[in-house]
């Protein structure tokens, strides 16, 4: 499994590691959507959505891109499947995300922090972070 959920007093805590930007930003999403436990109608049909964001470093980057992920599941109440990253470096990305329809989510995520935050490089050679939901 390319994350962990990890224990926190008032919210929840997710580890997550990737061999590059796009496999750690992938792997944060499948975590955070993991967390939120959608449930969906069953005849659903898959639909697509478009972001560009832009932050000071990739640390920020990808917190950002979470909490418009987050916006983008309370607005059209939907969840995502998957991420195609048109462009993606440490500061700026275009995405298309791939969005099913939510009947309801099992856990309502407030935001994502930047506590704990830091894309650094692991011993594995890994880039690796930990990232706060407030539930």
């Amino acid at each position: 499994m390319p994350y962990k959920i990890l224990g926190h007093t008032a919210d929840i805590r997710l580890s997550v590691e990737g061999r590059d930007l796009e496999e750690l930003f992938k792997d944060a999403l499948k975590g955070m959507v993991f967390i939120a436990g959608p449930r969906e109608p069953e005849d659903s049909k898959e639909t697509k959505r478009r972001i560009r964001i832009s932050a000071g470093d990739r640390t920020a980057l990808l917190i950002d891109f979470l909490n418009e992920v987050l916006f983008g599941m309370e607005k059209n109440y939907e969840f995502y499947t998957d991420v195609d990253f048109k462009e993606l470096s440490p500061i700026k990305l275009a995405a298309e995300l791939k969005a099913r329809p939510a009947i309801r989510f099992e856990r309502n995520i407030k935001a994502v922090t930047y506590h704990e935050a830091e894309i650094t490089e692991n011993e594995n050679n890994l880039l690796s972070t930990k990232i706060v939901f407030d539930i």
